[in-house]
């Protein structure tokens, strides 16, 4: 069983004899290390086993994390398909077995085992979330330029997070130089904040600023709707803050962002207050939901500009398509600890794509011209 296949690795790692300097495992904290005393004839001197935090990140905690995300056979909200590793989510319809037989019913124990190995999988695709083939730093820049031409003198400005968004500083703050104007920006990050201060771009806050006039953004997922799946740089929550404020809101992406509905790519991006992190993965289960905390490089749970964990959310099955997302987007809204996610529906208006071609297409949402 892969559980005890695991255990029998884990135990050949704590006998196994001191790990030289250049080992991997001797860059660990001392907190991480285990030790093991070594009795052999004629040696009386304890040896040290240096475990690095990538076998925790590995080993214990997916397993804890399969063992408490297994699936409720008898939950009405989420009925798996053993046989084809299906959901049947709240936002969707109880599934069908291909051999017409019970939902509800206990799979046998080979089903049970691909069950655990899906959901193994499951938690380290939520930890590994990438987008391939992304826009090169040339594409950003003549993104960034294209953007920075929308923005007039006097106005304030939300300057978004992210690759594409900092280019667009960067290009504004050229821009502002060469043509001797000025506006107010207004942050959505710590590093967009240093990046503007740097650049000389003035800065205002919320405090003194009631509206924005425009507001230019990164996003992660964009679709043909206009809709966007942010967060994956953990600011969404001052993003959502400043684009709700802003009488215009302007996406810039790279080609590799289009999708064809929001969840194609990305998990859904959830900043929670710590207190009520696992009330919030319950709750997100019993939704249809499988989330993990965001952690560092080092393996700390990974924390916001507002000192808040980050949760990854997937719903559904692969390849995770959200069939509703205003329902699902209510659905978390409502959970007590949810801060905000990273779901921003109904709120953009023009939309910058960078093509492999080297070009730059824009749109308008149609409704929002």
């Amino acid at each position: 069983m892969p559980i005890l296949k695991l255990f029998i690795q884990f135990t050949r790692l704590c006998l196994h004899p001191f790990s030289p300097p250049h080992h991997p495992y001797a860059a660990a904290p001392k907190r991480h290390r285990i030790i093991t005393i070594h009795r052999a004839a004629g040696e009386a001197s304890a040896r040290c086993l240096i475990t690095s935090q990538r076998l925790y990140n590995d080993l214990f905690l997916p397993l804890v994390l399969c063992r408490r995300l297994r699936p409720n056979f008898s939950n009405a909200l989420l009925q798996p398909q053993p046989h084809t590793r299906n959901f049947a989510p709240i936002l969707g319809t109880n599934p069908v077995r291909p051999d017409n037989s019970s939902a509800n019913a206990v799979p046998p124990a080979h089903d049970r085992r691909k069950q655990h190995r899906f959901y193994f999988a499951e938690y380290r695709a939520l930890m590994t979330a990438s987008t391939p083939n992304p826009a090169t730093p040339e594409q950003l820049t003549q993104i960034g330029h294209a953007a920075a031409q929308l923005i007039e003198p006097g106005q304030t400005v939300g300057l978004g997070s992210g690759r594409a968004s900092h280019a667009f500083v960067r290009a504004l703050a050229a821009r502002l130089a060469r043509e001797k104007f000025s506006i107010l920006g207004i942050p959505t990050s710590n590093s967009t904040e240093k990046l503007a201060r740097e650049l000389g771009i003035p800065l205002g806050s919320l405090e003194t600023i009631s509206t924005v006039d425009i507001a230019v953004d990164g996003a992660d997922e964009v679709t043909p709707d206009f809709d966007l799946l942010k967060g994956g740089g953990g600011d969404l929550l001052r993003e959502k803050v400043v684009a709700s404020i802003s009488r215009r809101f302007v996406i810039v992406v790279g080609h590799e962002k289009l999708v064809p509905c929001l969840g194609d790519k990305f998990p859904v991006f959830i900043e929670v207050v710590a207190f009520a992190l696992p009330v919030v993965v319950r709750r997100l289960q019993a939704l249809g939901g499988q989330a993990a905390p965001r952690l560092t490089p080092d393996g700390k749970l990974f924390l916001t500009d507002n000192s808040n964990p980050l949760l990854h959310a997937v719903f559904g099955p692969k390849p995770h398509h959200i069939s509703n997302p205003k329902k699902l987007a209510a659905a978390i809204a409502d959970i007590p600890g949810v801060v905000g996610h990273g779901m921003f529906l109904s709120m953009a208006t023009d939309l910058f794509v960078a093509q492999p071609d080297g070009t730059i297409h824009y749109q308008q949402h149609p409704t929002k011209k």
